[in-house]
């Protein structure tokens, strides 16, 4: 994992869009035409709450790519991981590039016409009975997190 210097992020924090954030800053962040050759890419920073030493050893970012590698092997839409990196190692603050999956959360489809979630719900339910097959639990699966596809299917984001 490389170590992103300040003013690359900074460069991205200023030139991208902040999708999300908590009292302890930006958390993703769609990147803007300014950010160079990660234009178009999603960063998805770690906060971390465990003690610095032990996510250097196991940092957020490789755990969210490796569970984004897995997904993908069983045919689940989740993002491509383009790099993992440090932004601040001796803090344990990691941080990942990915392209984005295509789609609409159902968040937001709810937000927009609530009336349109009830026609998903059963494939709604045949994906999540397929994960539970698939032995894949998601402790985060909620409407924020699942993505519908442009093709009527579903996909996963938020995979720590």
């Amino acid at each position: 994992m490389r170590i992103v210097t300040a003013s690359e992020l900074e460069n991205w924090l200023t030139n991208g869009k902040v999708l999300e954030q908590d009292a302890r800053g930006p958390k993703v962040v769609a990147l803007g035409t300014g950010a160079g050759t990660q234009a178009g890419l999603f960063l998805k920073i770690f906060h971390t709450r465990r003690p610095p030493w032990l996510a250097r050893l196991q940092p957020a970012a490789r755990r969210f790519a490796r569970n984004a590698a897995r997904l993908n092997r069983l045919g689940i839409a989740v993002p491509k991981i383009a790099e993992t990196c440090w932004l601040d190692p001796a803090k344990g603050l990691s941080a990942c590039l990915y392209h984005p999956v295509p789609g609409v959360t159902l968040e937001t489809l709810w937000r927009e016409n609530p009336a349109a979630l009830p026609a998903l719900l059963p494939r709604l339910a045949a994906f999540i009975r397929q994960l539970h097959r698939q032995k894949i639990y998601f402790r985060s699966l909620h409407l924020g997190n699942i993505v519908c596809l442009p093709d009527g299917g579903f996909g996963l984001i938020d995979l720590l």
